[in-house]
């Protein structure tokens, strides 16, 4: 549980530095097609890690125990969540983010939370 701590802490720096350094020594109107992909990216891995750790930070300030199913549900939801976030700013990125397009971007992805909650109580009723 450490070491998985540890790694996604050290995701989170890594890829907090990368986009440090695209942001402040990059011009982003005057570099390639590269660029947006990386910085999407490095985004996108840096909210997932940061909420993952926020949440492992919470389970333990309240003490409850995290088993494996928890922290794959932990990693489930954090990965959602920032690709909701880092979806919506794309979409404004390309100037196609309006009220309807971005509503149906998030139902959509809650959606899929909706899901995988529904089939994990299916196979608990199952059982």
């Amino acid at each position: 549980m450490r070491r998985s701590i540890f790694s996604f802490v050290s995701l989170f720096l890594i890829s907090s530095g990368l986009l440090l350094v695209m942001v402040f020594n990059t011009s982003p109107l005057g570099s390639n097609e590269f660029y947006p992909v990386v910085f999407f990216s490095a985004s996108f891995i840096s909210i997932c890690s940061l909420l993952i750790v926020a949440c492992y930070a919470a389970y333990k300030m309240f003490k409850k125990s995290i088993g494996k199913e928890t922290g794959i549900t932990i990693i489930r939801r954090s990965v959602l969540i920032s690709f909701i976030l880092v979806g919506l700013t794309v979409l404004n990125v390309f100037c196609v983010l309006n009220l309807l397009s971005g509503v149906t971007f998030f139902v959509a992805l809650t959606l899929t939370e909706v899901f995988f909650v529904n089939q994990k109580i299916e196979k608990k009723n199952e059982q």
